[in-house]
């Protein structure tokens, strides 16, 4: 009588999974994954080259102020941008590339401007 129970639960697993979908699920997913990581990765490389040039303006800023002074600026020189890999806190959607991100620090205006009425009219 057991084996019969084992036998009917092993064929309705089998029956309730759809193995070429699955397959191509799973192959989607890895896709979706691989092209997040890959934004990711552009994020941080251009975070990089903001910073770069920020460095760079502000080694051209101390150059011209020493030129103007013709002292040297006393403390260590700014020292340029490392390459790093994306934050912790960088994300990307999977399902919908083109949906903002919920971590971004703004406010969205319609959460801050739509009110119940009763909230306008209490004192």
């Amino acid at each position: 009588m057991l084996r019969l129970v084992e036998d009917a639960d092993q064929q309705e697993v089998a029956a309730a999974i759809d193995i070429p979908a699955e397959l191509k699920r799973r192959k989607e997913r890895l896709e979706g994954i691989k092209r997040a990581k890959e934004a990711l990765e552009a994020q941080a490389a251009e975070r990089f080259e903001q910073e770069q040039q920020q460095h760079e303006a502000r080694m051209q800023q101390r150059e011209l102020r020493e030129e103007a002074t013709g002292k040297k600026i006393p403390g260590p020189k700014p020292k340029p941008p490392e390459l790093k890999p994306p934050h912790e806190t960088d994300q990307v959607n999977l399902t919908d590339e083109e949906a903002a991100s919920c971590r971004t620090g703004e406010v969205l205006s319609s959460a801050t401007t739509s009110r119940s009425p009763s909230a306008t009219t209490a004192a």
